[in-house]
C-alpha cells in the first residue's frame, strides 16, 4: 500500500503523526501514465504527421512523423507557436495557411487541406502534404485546442502529374498531342471565338515521312 504522512507540530515535544491511505490515488496515477504512454506509442507508430496545439496555439505535442517533415523534435517544439512549427503554404499562390487554424478555432469546425499544399521543413526542404486540422474540445464543449493530421503526398503528386502530362503530350517529342488538340478544338469553339481558323504545318518533311513509313 501507498501511505502518505504528514508531522505536524503540537507543542515543544509533542508531534502528531496524520496518516492518509493514497494507494488508489497511485493506482491510478499509474494507469494515466500508462494510458499516456500507449497514446505516445500509437500516435509514433501512424504513418501520418500528428501536431496538437493548446487553445492559444501553442504546441503541446509532436509525433514522430511530424518530427522528420517538420524538421522540429518535440522538445524543441513544445510552447513554440503553431505557425512558426508547421510552415503551410499554398505551393502555387506561396499564401500561407496560418489562418486556417485560425478559423477553427473560431468557428470550432475541421478543416481539410489538400491540392498543392507544402510544409516547409527547418533545412528548407519542402513536401507537398495533404491532411486535417480539428478542434479539440472537452466534455462540456469548451475549446481546448486543436490537432493536426497529416502526410507527405509528394511521390504521389508527383505520379499524378507526369500522368497528366503524358495525357497531353507526345511521349517522345514532349509536343501537344492530339487528346490536348481536341481538347482545346472543343474549348475555342464557340461563338464567341469566331471566326476559327486553324494553321497547319509540315515540320521537316515530317509529314512525308509518315506517309511513306
Amino acid at each position: 500500500r501507498h501511505l502518505e504522512l504528514t508531522v505536524f507540530r503540537l507543542s515543544p515535544g509533542r508531534f502528531a503523526t496524520v496518516i492518509n491511505d493514497i494507494t488508489g490515488h497511485k493506482q491510478i496515477e499509474k494507469a494515466l501514465d500508462a494510458e499516456s504512454e500507449q497514446l505516445r506509442v500509437t500516435l509514433d507508430s501512424i504513418g501520418d504527421g500528428v501536431i496538437a496545439a493548446d487553445n492559444t496555439g501553442r504546441i503541446t505535442m509532436v509525433n514522430g512523423v511530424a518530427e522528420q517533415l517538420t524538421g522540429w523534435r518535440q522538445g524543441s517544439a513544445l510552447g513554440m507557436p503553431l505557425g512558426e512549427v508547421l510552415e503551410i503554404y499554398d505551393g502555387q499562390s506561396g499564401a500561407a495557411f496560418a489562418a486556417m487554424a485560425s478559423s477553427v478555432f473560431k468557428r470550432g469546425e475541421a478543416a481539410s487541406f489538400a491540392g498543392g499544399i507544402s510544409v516547409r521543413s527547418r533545412d528548407g526542404t519542402e513536401r507537398i502534404i495533404s491532411g486535417r486540422a480539428a478542434p479539440l474540445k472537452g466534455a462540456d464543449g469548451e475549446l481546448l485546442g486543436l490537432v493536426i493530421v497529416f502526410r507527405d503526398v509528394t511521390e504521389q503528386h508527383r505520379k499524378e502529374e507526369e500522368i497528366l502530362f503524358l495525357s497531353y503530350h507526345d511521349m517522345l517529342t514532349g509536343l501537344y498531342n492530339r487528346v490536348f488538340f481536341e481538347e482545346e478544338l472543343k474549348r475555342l469553339d464557340t461563338e464567341r471565338q469566331l471566326p476559327l481558323s486553324i494553321i497547319m504545318g509540315d515540320a521537316n518533311n515530317l509529314k512525308l515521312v509518315n506517309d511513306v513509313f
